[in-house]
């Protein structure tokens, strides 16, 4: 199913919950669904962000300044496991890491953008930059 490939596609921390917990509705029909049907269990991977750093700096319809919300998830008000921490600061210690590997794949995955500033994109790096050191 799209679920199942989508789920294949997503690398990150996992977080397990029953669909039978979220609302759901039907453009035909703007009402709950019944709760007798019954919902298969969903396994969603959440990568972490800070939501003032977000990338894009902006919703691309320009529909509100910052397209994110995940800092409101319950699971992004839980703190890293040790191991998460582990494999995360290992690289982030390395500056030449941070410098030459990180800021440089950023740059060059935004900059494949026509309509990315490259004065923006420099400034999203910089605070990200001091954020780490």
């Amino acid at each position: 199913t799209q679920l199942q490939e989508e789920q294949e596609n997503i690398s990150s921390n996992n977080v397990t919950t029953s669909a039978s917990s979220i609302q759901v509705t039907t453009i035909e029909n703007p009402t709950l669904l019944s709760d007798n049907i019954p919902l298969p269990t969903v396994e969603i991977h959440l990568a972490a962000i800070d939501n003032g750093l977000a990338f894009p700096f902006k919703h691309p319809d320009e529909w509100r300044a910052y397209p994110f919300h995940w800092a409101w998830l319950p699971q992004a008000k839980r703190p890293f496991s040790e191991e998460t921490k582990q494999l995360v600061l290992e690289f982030l210690s390395d500056m030449n890491f941070v410098e030459r590997e990180l800021c440089d794949e950023i740059q060059e995955l935004f900059l494949r953008d026509k309509d990315s500033d490259f004065r923006i994109i420099e400034r999203q790096l910089a605070v990200m930059r001091g954020q780490v050191s």
